[in-house]
């Protein structure tokens, strides 16, 4: 599978979480349910994606929320 920059990974990221947030508002807002599952589903794309893409670039190792500059496994610079 071919690696992504970090830093596009959290963009993306960001920009899935945003869209599933404002889907899920505008679904409570005018009461309907499918808009409301489709903003979850695209939240659960979001932890989906993270699973896949947020690795360290040298080992492939998941990172952590917190695992600040360097990789929790192999120990090189994670570069964000």
């Amino acid at each position: 599978m071919k690696r992504i920059p970090l830093k596009k990974v959290r963009q993306i990221a960001l920009l899935l979480c945003i869209l599933g947030l404002v889907v899920i508002l505008a679904g409570a807002g005018l009461r309907l349910i499918p808009l409301i599952l489709l903003g979850c589903l695209v939240l659960v794309g979001e932890i989906v994606f993270l699973t896949l893409f947020w690795r360290c670039p040298h080992c492939g190792g998941f990172l952590d929320r917190g695992c600040g500059l360097y990789c929790p496994h192999c120990g090189h610079t994670v570069d964000r």
